[in-house]
């Protein structure tokens, strides 16, 4: 099945063409490694497929309800964020629906109100919405996530602008994976994942590691190479 298709996309910066017209199918369950020198167009394709670039030509088509993450090199939030704020942030659905049922709560509370059987319908149809999704799964699964990736609950009260780059990453990938994705983006090397991964990196050990798949960008063109990074230079 094909998540995710580029079809004949041009993108010019500054007059420079960096990539010109080329297509990329990201199918369900490959693992793919984007590789190329510096300043190619690697991270713009990423950019692209989480649509916070636009393409100046060509057709981008994602498979409806697609859940994408994309997991940034270096990425900032706002100075007072600590990281337990960062990693919350992955549930801030769920956290929006949970503010929705305790004003629900509120209003059904108030003793001259006049719609409770319509406020009772609401309620009990967000709650068990809220429930499907893991509502009351949230403490349990970032536990989790934390526990494994050795994240230690001293550091959950840090300011997140205060940790190393190494440190940022680590959080910042507890966040993504707490989104659940059915399509993780990297900028840099990771992780056990078992969805469908389209990662941009330098390190060839990491490629050999997870890629089935290694596309090279070069001159705006995708060549596309069958196996890991080793395959790609035979």
């Amino acid at each position: 099945m094909i998540d995710i298709a580029l079809k004949e996309i041009s993108k010019d910066f500054g007059g420079e063409k960096i990539l010109n017209t080329f297509n990329l199918e990201l199918k369900t369950g490959e693992r793919i490694g984007l590789i190329g020198r510096n300043g190619c167009g690697k991270s713009t394709v990423l950019n692209m497929v989480t649509e916070k670039l636009p393409y100046d030509t060509g057709e981008l088509s994602v498979r409806k309800n697609l859940k994408i993450s994309y997991l940034k090199q270096s990425p900032t939030y706002q100075s007072d964020f600590t990281v337990k704020m960062v990693i919350q942030s992955a549930f801030s659905r769920l956290s929006g629906m949970a503010t929705m049922i305790k004003q629900l709560e509120r209003e059904m509370s108030e003793p001259d109100c006049i719609n409770l059987e319509k406020l009772l319908e609401e309620h009990g149809e967000l709650s068990s919405k809220f429930e499907v999704e893991g509502g009351y799964e949230i403490t349990d699964k970032t536990d989790r996530i934390c526990q494994g990736l050795k994240i230690d609950h001293s550091v959950l009260n840090r300011l997140f602008k205060t940790l190393s780059g190494g440190e940022k990453t680590t959080v910042e990938l507890a966040r993504v994976l707490l989104q659940n994705p059915d399509i993780l983006l990297l900028d840099e090397p990771l992780l056990d994942f078992k969805g469908t991964i389209l990662s941009v990196s330098h390190d060839r050990y990491f490629i050999n590691q997870i890629a089935n798949e290694v596309i090279e960008l070069e001159s705006g063109q995708l060549t596309h190479y069958i196996g890991n990074y080793d395959s790609y230079k035979q």
